[in-house]
């Protein structure tokens, strides 16, 4: 399995914003930011690195979910640097303060030869309470070193369940285009 980062409930470290204000707050490798306050609050972040940034979204807590499907996914074979190709990652976020168990699906079509075989690839991963889970190559990190041999895949679509634990997770995935590393998320 591929995956790059486990985050675990570590202890926040607070910043208060003034009304109408701001906060600059890096973050280091993988990880996140959760903003508190009253229910009137509204956000707008920036996302930079290396001098180069872009707006990023904000989604309420209350979004996080115990089922999730994302249809429409792309992923070009491992090492492709072709433009209009996608790697894709995920990240899962634990919003409830409760482990939780959860079943990633991919139902996917690969070509061997004259023949196209669907398949269906499931593995279980735990995400600790208000913690996350970042899995670079999503393909790969749920179908194994396989993934290697199925060439491009078209069309995948990735069921996120909740099995088990109290808690739900909010998911984004990050789609990488390999050819500019142009970048794009998707959470709804």
């Amino acid at each position: 399995m591929k995956r790059s980062s486990i985050g675990s409930n570590t202890a926040p470290s607070p910043v208060t914003i003034p009304p109408f204000g701001y906060a600059k707050v890096r973050v280091t490798e993988s990880g996140f930011v959760r903003l508190t306050g009253s229910t009137a609050v509204r956000v707008a972040g920036r996302y930079s690195t290396s001098g180069i940034g872009s707006g990023i979204g904000f989604l309420p807590t209350s979004r996080a979910a115990t089922t999730k499907t994302f249809a429409g996914i792309e992923d070009a074979a491992p090492g492709s640097t072709r433009k209009l190709t996608y790697r894709t990652n995920l990240m899962l976020i634990e919003t409830t303060g409760h482990e939780v168990s959860v079943r990633l699906t991919l139902h996917y079509v690969f070509s061997s030869g004259k023949v196209s075989s669907p398949r269906t690839t499931s593995q279980q991963f735990t995400v600790a309470a208000n913690g996350f889970a970042l899995f670079t190559d999503l393909a790969e990190s749920i179908i194994g070193t396989a993934r290697a041999s199925y060439g491009d895949l078209h069309n995948v679509t990735l069921d996120i369940e909740v099995t088990g634990g109290g808690g739900a997770v909010l998911s984004f995935l990050q789609v990488i285009d390999n050819g500019t590393g142009d970048v794009t998320i998707r959470h709804d």
